[in-house]
């Protein structure tokens, strides 16, 4: 069955979402936008540039296709999502039919799982947004909401340096304080469109890093179309979108879930 979760797949999947609700950790989430300190240097500014463009996107709703490679296996499916700055999340596991098979939302307090087969509704309290038991990558909801956005997902922090950077091009170097990592904006040539974005610990680990393979204009925004994300240890996902909205309406109670 093609543009889904395999059967065989399926309760493999659903296993890890439920682990999900059971065990959060991840060090912290959200995104924050630079202090002022970081304004006063060249390279602070040319950031601040780079931050600028879709600081308007609130909200998105999305449809497309995702890959999802966990422990040597692969996952295929179908989705649509939608998403509200600063971390209210719901992706919907579609069927060929279009309808919903696995639905997982936050509403920036808890975690909702509900599965359509059996109709069982899992919840819990989410003191922190963290994917990691879902996508195997150290990544927060609003990490994923921002790239999903055409936004970067900049930490809190402290020093911000330009670097030429060689054969990987140009690109800017932020260090963290608050999150204790090093993130670094990869720009094309032109130092106008951003290639990629990663987040490594101190100890060079990379959590993870997201290409912008492909992008394109809704309603004055410049949007991802094609991107993928993946870490060191082989945890992988790539998104393909096929269709996009900008700042729709969305209302709290999409981002709660129950079994009624």
């Amino acid at each position: 069955m093609r543009h889904m979760i395999h059967r065989p797949m399926l309760p493999c999947f659903l296993a890890v979402l439920c682990c999900l609700l059971c065990h959060c950790s991840v060090r912290y989430s959200g995104e924050v936008p630079p202090s002022d300190a970081w304004l006063q240097t060249p390279a602070g500014k040319m950031l601040q540039e780079v931050l600028t463009p879709n600081s308007g996107v609130d909200a998105i709703k999305g449809l497309g296709r995702i890959k999802m490679w966990q422990d040597g296996q692969l996952s295929t499916f179908r989705a649509l999502w939608i998403g509200r700055q600063p971390d209210q999340f719901r992706l919907e596991v579609l069927a060929d039919t279009g309808q919903p098979l696995i639905s997982f939302a936050s509403d920036g307090r808890r975690f909702y799982l509900l599965s359509y087969s059996d109709n069982r509704l899992y919840n819990r309290k989410a003191s922190e947004n963290g994917l990691k038991r879902i996508i195997s990558i150290d990544m927060t909801v609003a990490d994923l909401l921002n790239l999903l956005s055409g936004r970067l997902p900049i930490q809190q922090g402290g020093d911000v340096r330009f670097d030429e950077g060689g054969d990987a091009g140009p690109a800017l170097i932020v260090e963290g304080k608050a999150c204790r990592c090093i993130e670094t904006v990869f720009l094309d040539a032109s130092r106008g469109t951003v290639r990629a974005f990663e987040r490594r610990e101190r100890n060079g680990k990379l959590l993870f890093r997201a290409i912008f393979e492909k992008s394109g204009e809704t309603d004055g925004f410049q949007m991802p179309v094609s991107m993928t994300i993946y870490d060191d240890d082989g945890a992988k996902i790539q998104i393909a979108v096929e269709r996009c909205w900008v700042n729709p309406v969305l209302t709290e109670d999409q981002f709660i879930l129950d079994a009624s």
